[in-house]
């Protein structure tokens, strides 16, 4: 998206600042200050829990749109989006304007499933 500002700890090419918060943060600054924060990314190649702890800071980022990419070889992806999910009806300050992309990477099939969420858990197409 042409325009934003982009902080990540490992791309090179693009117009990025220093890793700030999250994996990757896409923000807008308006005379010198934070403007607005447009995109919130996290990412984990660990356990479920380790996705839970990095998950949970999406839910109390304040953001139209927030990403989350992970990888546990052990949990099934849809199970994953249930628990995750489940989360996000659970956290009590939710926001349903706003729209989490949860990829769940599935090693054995070399391919991420994809599941769409409002920012109150519910399912979206």
């Amino acid at each position: 998206m042409a325009g934003w500002k982009v902080c990540t700890s490992s791309v090179n090419g693009i117009d990025r600042e220093c890793e700030w918060l999250f994996d990757q943060t896409w923000f807008h600054n308006g005379n010198g200050m934070l403007r607005e924060v447009g995109l919130v990314l996290e990412s984990e190649w660990g356990n479920f829990q380790e996705v839970r702890y990095d998950f949970e800071k999406l839910l109390v980022a304040r953001a139209p749109m927030k990403v989350m990419i992970y990888c546990d070889e052990k949990l099934d992806c849809a199970e994953s989006f249930e628990n995750l999910g489940l989360g996000m009806r659970h956290y009590k300050h939710q926001d349903a304007s706003e729209r989490f992309l949860v990829a769940c990477w599935r090693g054995a099939a070399k391919r991420f499933d994809f599941r769409r969420f409002a920012g109150d858990g519910a399912p979206l197409p």
